[in-house]
């Protein structure tokens, strides 16, 4: 049920006479809280003599500023000096740890390759410890075969053969 018009001005009545009251009471704190009533009123000299106080702090305050503004510009200037020194030096070191990398990238493959021929050179001497070790097992009959491979080749050039092989 909703209620009439009369019962809802009712119910609005207290919070207007509320609201009156707080609009009264700030229009006549205002004078209070500015620090200024109607019936103070300075006179042009003592304005003048404010306005000038003022005025000087103003002019203090700003040289302080312009001092601070160009000290931060001189540590501005130093800053970009020394960044400018960083860039050059990291630039430079850059350029030497890409320069060193290349050169071990170079070694490891000098390595790869060296490890390779050491790895067929120790098969080939392997297999020659081995054909030396069989021949020293059967030094007379690898004797005669010695021979008998050198008539083959030299023929009757057998001054040739070692005075031990025969």
């Amino acid at each position: 049920m909703q209620p009439n018009r009369r019962t809802r001005h009712r119910q609005y009545r207290h919070t207007r006479w509320c609201l009156a009251l707080i609009i009264c009471a700030g229009l006549l704190s205002a004078p209070i809280i500015s620090g200024h009533s109607r019936a103070e009123t300075a006179t042009p000299s003592d304005e003048a003599k404010r306005i000038e106080t003022e005025l000087k702090a103003e002019q203090e305050r700003s040289r302080a500023l312009e001092t601070k503004a160009r000290q931060l510009s001189q540590e501005l200037e130093a800053l970009r000096v020394q960044l400018v020194t960083v860039a050059k030096d990291t630039q430079s070191r850059e350029a030497l740890i890409s320069n060193l990398e290349l050169q071990i990238q170079e070694l490891r493959a000098e390595t790869d390759r060296r490890r390779a021929v050491l790895a067929e050179r120790h098969r080939q001497l392997t297999g020659t410890l081995s054909a030396l070790t069989g021949l020293s097992e059967d030094a007379p009959r690898a004797s005669s075969s010695i021979q008998e491979i050198l008539w083959r080749r030299f023929g009757d050039r057998s001054c040739c053969v070692p005075p031990f092989l025969s």
